[in-house]
């Protein structure tokens, strides 16, 4: 958790704008300490792999809305739901050493967010980084790296909300 640690510990975050920005300019986070498990639990394996669209929150927002779809609104089981070991977004967390009830508490207010969201409000809209932390082999000219967000944009993504309301914010180090 090294990188995590420098995160908190050296990095000041600054805004520079709010501004809608296409989601596919939009990447995940790079963090050297736990990208071997991110590549794991991802049905894509490429260069662009850090694209929103790959990432394990979007299958899972993408099982929720199927499961709703399914079995309509009425008969859904929120709790129930939480409690599904089969989403790449599970198996992510359990790689990074969460316990299982970390997991649901954290499924389930995903889910919730999924059902009430809402893009409307500045201090909802996700914070993107107008360039990378770690620089990497995943990592392009031109694109955004999230910092804060990532449930929020892999629901606009699913929604097809394409160019979400974002704070672009640069980092500093301390």
């Amino acid at each position: 958790m090294a990188f995590s640690k420098y995160l908190k510990n050296c990095i000041k975050i600054e805004n520079i704008c709010y501004k809608t920005v296409n989601i596919d300019k939009i990447k995940c986070q790079f963090n050297p300490d736990r990208f071997q498990f991110y590549k794991i639990c991802i049905k894509h394996n490429n260069r662009d792999l850090l694209k929103i669209k790959y990432s394990p929150h979007v299958d899972l927002i993408n099982l929720f809305f199927d499961k709703i779809n399914k079995i309509g609104i009425n008969n859904f089981d929120m709790e129930l739901f939480s409690k599904n070991k089969d989403s790449y977004y599970y198996k992510m967390q359990k790689l990074y050493g969460r316990d299982d009830a970390w997991i649901e508490k954290k499924i389930f207010k995903f889910i919730n967010m999924a059902f009430n969201f809402d893009l409307s409000k500045q201090e909802n809209y996700p914070i993107i980084l107008d360039r990378p932390i770690q620089f990497n082999e995943y990592t392009n000219s031109g694109n955004y790296e999230i910092w804060e967000g990532h449930h929020r944009l892999a629901i606009c993504y699913v929604k097809k909300i394409n160019n979400p309301k974002v704070n672009v914010s640069r980092w500093i180090e301390r």
